[in-house]
């Protein structure tokens, strides 16, 4: 196995920057690299990483980073990354000394934001088995994180056999069946699915789902009011 020399700096640097755009978080097992790790590296520096989000494979692929990607899970153990997520309008905001290739070709309008996308995919799943053995040397295990994002979710055909009009009388995680119901409605509100087809997953009507969509939305709303009532209470 390759060691790989880690030289810890405060200076910030980055070879991609996304001016004026604001960073998410991002779970590091939702993030596909598209690259393996490069061993030459010597330095971690604390940057971001820019990201395409992959909606139909419901993951994000790394557009530029994949070397601090590496370092940080190597370094930090991190479970979360900071990271620009790309859409169409951000080319005119793209800087970089220099920019990727792939990059430069989308910012000249050359490619479109779909046809970044499938190259990252593509590059992905051509370099998968290197990237896998060099996320297992970093201590972590897609195997794992497979199980761990499927622990949280009940199976349809489970669903299928529970009464919602009778739970208390049934021998289940109501927590887990709580989550389920709200990755439906994130689904729905970033427009996913449909209400039909989300309804037919859950095997429970469109209107059972809607009134827990509304319900969803309520309860959010309820939770800025009072938040906001706190900020303005006199100090």
């Amino acid at each position: 196995m390759k060691e790989l020399e880690i030289e810890l700096v405060s200076r910030i640097s980055t070879r991609t920057k996304v001016k004026g755009k604001e960073l998410t978080q991002i779970p590091v097992t939702k993030i596909r690299p598209t690259n393996a790790m490069d061993w030459s590296i010597k330095k971690i520096v604390d940057s971001p990483i820019c990201l395409i989000r992959d909606p139909e494979e419901d993951c994000y692929y790394i557009a530029d980073g994949n070397h601090r990607f590496f370092t940080k899970l190597l370094v930090q153990k991190i479970k979360f990354i900071k990271a620009w997520v790309l859409e169409e309008g951000d080319q005119e905001r793209l800087h970089g000394n220099p920019l990727p290739t792939r990059l430069e070709d989308w910012k000249n309008g050359d490619i479109d934001l779909h046809k970044l996308c499938l190259m990252a995919r593509e590059a992905y799943n051509n370099n998968e088995y290197d990237i896998n053995k060099d996320l297992e040397l970093c201590g972590r295990n897609i195997k794992d994180d497979i199980k761990e994002l499927e622990s949280f979710v009940i199976k349809p055909e489970k669903i299928q056999e529970i009464d919602l009009r009778n739970l208390a009388s049934e021998e289940i995680d109501l927590r887990l069946l709580a989550l389920t119901f709200a990755q439906s409605v994130l689904n729905l509100i970033e427009g996913k699915t449909s209400l039909k087809e989300e309804a037919s997953v859950l095997n429970t009507s469109e209107e059972e789902l809607s009134s827990l969509h509304k319900c969803f939305i309520d309860v959010g709303i309820e939770a800025i009011r009072e938040r906001l009532k706190k900020d303005l209470k006199p100090k």
